[in-house]
């Protein structure tokens, strides 16, 4: 059954049912629902229900209505449920999973159960991810800084947070987040976003964390299965999205490879320390400072050296699983970060296969993955089979050609246009191969045997165009 959640700006919740085909709004009575708060017109807005379609249409009251924080335009709109409709200070939804035991038409108090979770007057924050599922935060002042720092009034003890990472801002009942230059930026429901002005049910990802943010008057309880795998983020304007690269991109990479022999070297192809060789002053850093200084080093992506302290943390509490997860976190993204190095060297060389094959072998869950760098390569790639399948035409080659163009079926979402070249070459070479070459050759035989003088006779030059020059 369908009920209408309506919340004011206390927090006090009052539940009815959708029996009506028809509901309205508005301050005067006579309206199905009466809402007598000064910010709402005298109709305000109207409700019609088409058996499960829901459409909302606003009769020109002089505050408007809201659906998910966007003004209803002009004409009649459709809205789903839990869709966040708002009038003057009210939050109003379409609701299916109220409790059959919670009072209809009777207004509840903020923090009475409503069946349909937690509701309170201001916006808030519930992380639905590691460091602190389930935590939910309201938002009572108008400016937080998210971050690591013990200086942000939003802490997030996690390494893949800068220190201080996003903000966010209060005005005019609406809140904006900001990214503040950080590592890995921000996503809002899996979109990169600098500035963004935050919506009811939004996911906001700060790195691989995420949180959920609540409108203010918006029933919500945290539940695990409200996660989203997270989408691997990248510092924007950096190299990682950059196809092409100049030069000192390849001293880097190679400073890096000889960088990550002399430390292997030096620590005999390991992060760990060798207790012998460790000083006073090892002696005298705490496990805490340790791992502060390798969470620094991830942030500035110096995975060997980050291996390296987190090692050291190891040294003094070998059996701290945190400590252990950041130092094999660290060296899969070394050895990830030399991967994508060396691609973006091959890249300058216009080496499709090799860059490909380095990109590919970078895991999913890496920083250092970049699907659109991949499909990028892929497509240089295919051009690049694609000509050379011509070639082996041109030839004669056509097993070769056959073999090449299989090599495409092998790529990542391939282009439709280099399928379609792909299909084309297929077709016109196909016949050749099932037998209509040799059946042009025994009829060549033939005529020359019934012409013996042919032989002798001058050959005319083919007007074929070739397709493939």
């Amino acid at each position: 059954m369908y009920k209408l959640v309506i919340c004011d700006d206390e927090g006090k919740t009052t539940i009815v049912p959708l029996i009506r085909d028809e509901i309205t709004v508005g301050r005067l009575e006579g309206n199905t629902i009466r809402l007598t708060d000064r910010n709402i017109s005298r109709h305000h807005a109207r409700l019609i229900r088409k058996d499960d379609l829901f459409i909302i249409e606003d009769l020109n009251s002089l505050c408007g209505t809201k659906i998910n924080g966007k003004p209803v335009a002009k004409k009649a709109q459709k809205i789903t449920p839990k869709d966040q409709i708002t009038i003057g200070d009210y939050s109003l939804s379409i609701r299916t999973d109220v409790s059959a035991e919670v009072p209809l038409g009777k207004q509840m108090d903020p923090g009475d159960s409503a069946g349909i979770g937690k509701v309170a007057s201001r916006a808030r924050l519930v992380m639905l991810t590691d460091p602190s599922p389930g935590l939910d935060v309201e938002l009572t002042a108008d400016l937080y800084v998210l971050g690591r720092s013990d200086d942000a009034n939003f802490r997030i003890n996690h390494p893949s947070i800068s220190r201080a990472h996003t903000r966010l801002d209060h005005s005019d009942g609406e809140w904006t987040i900001s990214d503040l230059d950080s590592i890995n930026g921000i996503l809002i429901n899996g979109l990169k976003k600098d500035d963004y002005v935050l919506k009811s049910g939004d996911i906001v990802q700060l790195g691989v964390v995420q949180l959920r943010y609540v409108a203010p008057g918006e029933p919500y309880e945290f539940n695990p299965s409200d996660s989203v795998a997270p989408v691997e983020t990248k510092r924007p304007g950096s190299a990682l999205k950059a196809f092409y690269i100049i030069g000192a991109v390849a001293i880097i990479a190679a400073g890096a490879i000889v960088a990550s022999v002399v430390y292997k070297q030096r620590s005999g192809d390991s992060a760990d320390p060798d207790p012998t060789v460790l000083g006073e002053e090892f002696q005298t850093v705490t496990f805490e400072e340790l791992m502060e200084q390798g969470k620094d080093k991830i942030q500035t992506e110096e995975w060997a050296e980050a291996a390296h302290l987190f090692a050291l943390c190891l040294q003094k509490r070998s059996k701290s699983q945190s400590a252990r997860d950041l130092k094999e976190l660290a060296i899969r993204e070394s050895d990830a970060q030399q991967a994508f190095n060396k691609a973006l060297v091959a890249l300058e060389n216009k080496s499709w296969r090799r860059a490909f094959e380095l990109l590919s072998s970078i895991p999913r869950s890496s920083h250092y993955y970049d699907v659109e760098q991949i499909k990028n390569v892929s497509d240089m790639l295919c051009v690049q089979l694609i000509k050379r399948a011509r070639k082996a035409v041109v030839k004669g080659n056509l097993p070769r050609a056959m073999e090449i163009l299989g090599e495409i079926d092998g790529l990542p979402e391939t282009p439709q246009s280099c399928k379609d070249k792909q299909r084309l070459i297929i077709e016109e070479i196909e016949p050749r191969l099932s037998g209509g070459d040799q059946s042009r050759k025994s009829g060549s035989s033939r005529s020359r045997t019934t012409d013996p003088d042919r032989s002798r006779r001058p050959r005319k030059k083919s007007s074929i165009n070739n397709p493939y020059d």
